[in-house]
């Protein structure tokens, strides 16, 4: 059986003013509606070349951002080369200079050493020569200027505190041996 055309379906409308009438209102609503796609296929079409105009603009912006970084790349490059040479001159002074540092060290920890041995003879003079009562732990000097010296040493490093405002007389913060 053979589909109905559009002519066939007009000429047996010719029977009938009615169905004639449908018919062209049912084609009026496919127009209306092809219109409305229309408008919305338009209105696509046109959001879509604003969309395509925005991308066309960023994709310049980073073309042209990736040409500068290549420039920048460039010259980090050329910097860096110098840089190498310049570190390569530096590790031969630097070994020199950390020489000349460990010799510094050496002879600060010698010096460290020799001033822990003095403060422990201090401690034993102390010990020895001031005066003491049993199972005290306060010493009293007797006004000599190398007892008051010591005394005035060991204070001033934190090794004893004065006892009393006279300053005659030092007590230890920990018992020396």
């Amino acid at each position: 059986m053979r589909k109905k055309t559009l002519t066939d379906e007009l000429l047996e409308s010719r029977k009938s003013p009615e169905t004639l009438l449908e018919r062209i209102s049912e084609l009026e609503n496919k127009l209306e509606k092809c219109q409305e796609l229309n408008d919305s296929y338009c209105e696509q079409i046109d959001r879509l070349k604003r969309e395509l105009s925005n991308k066309e603009i960023e994709y310049t912006d980073l073309w042209d951002d990736a040409l500068e970084m290549q420039s920048n790349i460039a010259e980090l490059e050329v910097e860096n080369d110098e840089l190498k040479s310049r570190v390569a001159e530096l590790e031969v002074t630097a070994v020199f200079k950390s020489l000349g540092e460990m010799g510094h060290i050496e002879q600060t920890n010698k010096l460290h050493a020799r001033i822990a041995e003095c403060e422990s003879a201090l401690i034993s003079m102390v010990n020895q020569f001031f005066y003491s009562k049993a199972g005290e732990n306060i010493f009293r000097h007797s006004f000599m200027s190398a007892e008051e010296e010591a005394a005035e040493y060991l204070v001033e490093h934190g090794i004893a505190r004065w006892v009393g405002k006279n300053k005659s007389a030092i007590c230890f913060d920990e018992v020396q041996e």
